[in-house]
């Protein structure tokens, strides 16, 4: 099992670095390629390197509806490709597939909030959906198992335009470790077109 624990503790972003332009101690390199077009990112442990880049297929898509206030007061996620190269204990694994990246900022409050997922998808350049859904229940009442969560935003991709989702349900199917087994998503477009 490989872990990451050089990741923590969180690193302070270092001085006179930009928040999308940075190295860590750690090695961590983000860079700012293209603004909201093209990042790259480099990691160099002893186990574990990365040389990654983000190429973007859409444009940023913002949205933060009333369930997610405790998060973030601002939100987008974004369709990308990450192509490049992991290598794991001297394994080399080309990496070329689809990928969704989300930006939050501002306060943030967390331990209020219910449990939420992100799930996403994508068949071609010009396919795809996202979305988020939480839970009802308060984090301390929320048994996982035998439940649904309200997809509360997200979006669909048809043709490369963006459409959004405005309401929906996720249920998961766990095994007894609650590892999940199977995923269930229906939900609905701005146009009302259903989504299973």
């Amino acid at each position: 099992t490989l872990s990451l624990h050089d990741a923590l503790p969180i690193w302070p972003r270092p001085e006179g670095s930009e928040l999308l332009d940075f190295e860590l101690p750690n090695s961590l390199t983000f860079r700012n390629i293209e603004p909201l077009k093209r990042y790259s990112l480099e990691y160099h442990g002893e186990r574990y390197q990365a040389e990654l880049e983000w190429t973007a297929l859409t444009e940023p898509q913002a949205e933060i509806p009333p369930e997610l206030a405790a998060w973030s007061s601002r939100h987008w996620d974004q369709f990308g490709r990450m192509t490049g190269e992991i290598t794991l204990d001297g394994e080399r694994l080309a990496v070329d597939c689809f990928s969704c990246r989300d930006r939050s900022y501002g306060p943030q409050r967390a331990a209020k909030m219910p449990r939420g997922t992100y799930s996403f998808g994508m068949a071609d350049d010009g396919v795809g959906f996202m979305v988020y859904a939480v839970s009802d229940r308060a984090p301390g009442e929320d048994p996982w198992f035998g439940t649904s969560e309200r997809v509360v935003m997200g979006w669909v991709l048809e043709d490369g335009v963006a459409q959004p989702v405005r309401a929906g349900e996720r249920t998961v199917e766990r095994r007894a470790d609650s590892r999940p087994t199977r995923e269930l998503l229906e939900f609905e477009d701005a146009q009302g077109r259903c989504w299973r």
